[in-house]
């Protein structure tokens, strides 16, 4: 592909399409990566030529101006249908650009404004979003590190396309207020690490929706660490990894929100509050049936989680449990453990690091493979209820060596 190498402070002036047709006055691009990194990292490029084209092709102007770092202003962009990959890192890493063009763009391509904006750290406000009609990653990254944006524009849509939003303003660490989400329906990763490294980001925004997908919402706030208050969470039925990391890092959450879910699929609730070290209430979780890795490391380091809550499943799923308090050092109660046979490596890891934990309640009688490093580094005594038939093993992967060991039917 053709591009310019360039030295000194250099202006472009005229049409671009003069390079494709000799004068210019084309409004139809080609063919596809006609543009393709035409100025990339040409870091003398004080001014951009005219694109007056209306009709695009894919890759056409994908990271046509990356690196541009002296390009202060951005030319105007009339297409209002776009195609695949059209604007994909078009001006990424343009980091004297303040002002972006309006993108009137009502009709959507996959990845169209992929990485568009991404690390244009001067860019204070970002261009109106009109489409209702979404594509597949379109805005995929597309403000990603713009730290000096401050207001997201507004987000109409509400049907949305496999990972349309995914990382759309992540680590942009002044913005301060979220836009609305109205859609009612996800898809595949349509909010994945949408907002995540907001370091500013104090409130989210309302998630009305009660269809999920998988990893719809997984890291959406993760290290989002001024947000104080998770928006509620209506959905009872989940999808895979749906809240994977959702609110991970998010070091000033004090409360967790309502977790109505019944139905759980495979790893839904997977690092949700990992290092949330803030947490003091956790949610109730009311799944009596589970599904593999659904709590895996679900509050891990939630160092100030002073109660956990009530788990009222009997039969495991495969590494169900695993990790999900480890590293709770205000934890001196385990919940009551009423299964009676175990998963694979369902509790490995639960408890461990929780160094005030000091009491639990098992109702298992084998111990099977479920129990690895579950204890590892609790208090120095405490008491262990167990059924009568349970064999007395001791060390980190059964039963701490000085605890006292209370018969389930004495204890009662």
């Amino acid at each position: 592909y053709s591009s310019f190498k360039m030295e000194g402070a250099i202006a472009a002036s005229g049409s671009v399409m003069s390079l494709v047709d000799g004068n210019g006055e084309g409004k139809t691009i080609p063919y596809d990566y006609c543009f393709y990194r035409l100025f990339q990292n040409c870091t003398s490029l004080t001014q951009a030529p005219k694109l007056p084209a209306t009709t695009l092709a894919d890759c056409c102007y994908q990271n046509m101006f990356s690196g541009c770092t002296s390009l202060t202003q951005a030319p105007e962009l009339p297409a209002t249908y776009l195609a695949d990959y059209c604007y994909t890192g078009m001006f990424s890493g343009c980091t004297s650009l303040t002002q972006a063009p309006k993108l009137p763009a009502t009709y959507l391509a996959d990845y169209c404004y992929t990485g568009m904006f991404s690390g244009c750290t001067s860019l204070t406000q970002a261009p109106k979003l009109p489409a209702t009609t979404l594509a597949d990653n379109c805005y995929n990254g597309m403000f990603s590190a713009c730290t000096s944006l401050t207001q997201a524009p507004e987000l109409p849509a509400t049907t949305l396309e496999k990972d349309c939003y995914e990382g759309m303003f992540s680590a942009c660490t002044s913005l301060t207020q979220a836009p609305e989400l109205p859609a009612t329906t996800m898809e595949k990763g349509s909010y994945n690490w949408m907002f995540s490294e907001c370091s500013s980001l104090t409130k989210a925004p309302e998630l009305p929706a009660t269809t999920l997908e998988e990893r719809c919402y997984n890291g959406m706030f993760y290290m989002c660490n001024s947000l104080t208050q998770a928006p509620e969470l209506p959905a009872t039925t989940l999808a895979g990894g749906c809240y994977g990391g959702m609110f991970r890092k998010c070091t000033s959450l004090t409360k967790a929100p309502n977790l109505p879910a019944t139905t759980l699929a495979e790893r839904c609730y997977y690092e949700m509050f990992d290092d949330c070290t803030s947490l003091t209430q956790a949610p109730k979780l009311p799944a009596t049936k589970l599904a593999d890795h659904c709590y895996n490391r679900m509050f891990y380091g939630c160092t100030s989680l002073t109660q956990a809550p009530e788990l009222p499943a009997t039969t495991l799923a495969e590494k169900c449990y695993y990790g999900m308090f480890r590293g709770c050092t205000s934890l001196n109660k385990a919940p009551e453990l009423p299964a009676t046979t175990l998963a694979g490596k369902c509790y490995y890891g639960m408890f461990s690091g929780c160094s005030n934990l000091a009491y639990i309640k098992v109702a298992f009688t084998d111990w099977g493979t479920g129990t690895d490093f579950w204890l590892m580094g609790v208090a120095e005594n405490g008491t262990f209820v167990c059924p009568a038939e349970l064999s007395r093993n001791y060390g980190r992967n059964w039963i701490p060596v000085s605890w006292k060991i209370v018969n389930e039917d004495t204890s009662k």
